[in-house]
Parts: structure tokens; sequence; C-alpha cells
């Protein structure tokens, strides 16, 4: 497996490859030197891992709506259905776990939704920060909730403009 730190406008995002798919997305807190060994300082000789980052770069300065990353889910069945629903979710918009479980003909599976959710692999790529509650609130994320209401924020302002 291969990867690299992807330093984004809101923290560092390790991303991880293996046999030519991206496999995970992992939020950071903070990187310290000594706490990782070289190749992920270095810039990444993968393409799949430039790809990433060029395609996250451009997702975050406005220039990207829609990844287009050969992207493999590790998961059950059921994540896995769970996950490829999150990616009929339009940009810069929001639906509640609800209406994710009646997308995959399991209303009763909210709870499901809302965990299969929280294991995904390959957020920001695989949108599950547009997953909110009934309610509107924001609740759950892998990277906290700081991360989510940062990316429905930043999905929002760039909608907002390409609109205008």
């Amino acid at each position: 497996m291969n990867s690299c730190i992807y330093k984004s406008p809101f923290g560092y995002i390790i991303l991880k490859e293996k046999k030519g798919y991206l496999v995970q997305v992992c939020f950071v807190d903070k990187i310290l030197k000594s706490d990782i060994s070289k190749e992920y300082l270095e810039q990444p000789a993968n393409n799949i891992l430039k790809k990433s980052c060029e395609e996250l770069e451009n997702y975050f300065t406005g220039n990207l709506i829609n990844f287009n990353l050969p992207i493999n889910f590790q998961g059950t069945l059921f994540q896995r259905t769970a996950w490829e629903a999150l990616l009929s979710i339009p940009y810069g918009e929001t639906i509640s776990y609800f209406e994710q479980a009646k997308h995959i003909k399991k209303p009763k599976a909210v709870r499901a939704i809302g965990n299969a959710n929280s294991k995904n692999p390959i957020p920001i790529i695989v949108p599950c920060h547009r997953v909110i509650g009934k309610n509107g609130n924001l609740s759950g994320y892998s990277g906290g909730i700081a991360w989510k209401e940062f990316l429905i924020e930043h999905e929002k302002n760039i909608k907002h403009v390409r609109m205008s």
C-alpha cells in the first residue's frame, strides 16, 4: 500500500492507494515529522495518489465538483451499498440519514446507515459529509463535526458562486 499526505485548507489528509485504487482517506489533526515515515513527506510518486492530490486541490479551490478517481470499497455488502448511495448526493446539497436509507430501499435502517457512513474509508471523495440529521443537525463524522461543517459550507459557498 502506498501513502501520501495532502495538506488541505482545513488540515492534513493521509491518502492510501492499493493496486491502482484509492482505498483510504484519513484526517489527521497534527503531523509531527518524528511520527511518520519519510515516504509520507515526499511528493506522491504513484499516479493514483498524484491524481488524488490534484483532484483534492481542485475541489478545495472550487474548480472540481465531481471526483473521478478509481476507488475500491472494502466493507460489507450493506456498507458498500450505503457508500455507493453517497455518490449520488449532488454537490453542495445535503440529505438526511433517513433519505439515504430510503434511497437504498431500507427505510428502517437509519441507524445502520449512520454506522456505515461512520466507517466510510474514503470521506470527501465519497461524500458522507453531505448526510445530516433529519432535524438538520450535523451529527457524526470521521474527521469530526468541524470538518463536516467546513466541507458543507465550502460546497454551499462554491455552489452559490457558480450559480451567481
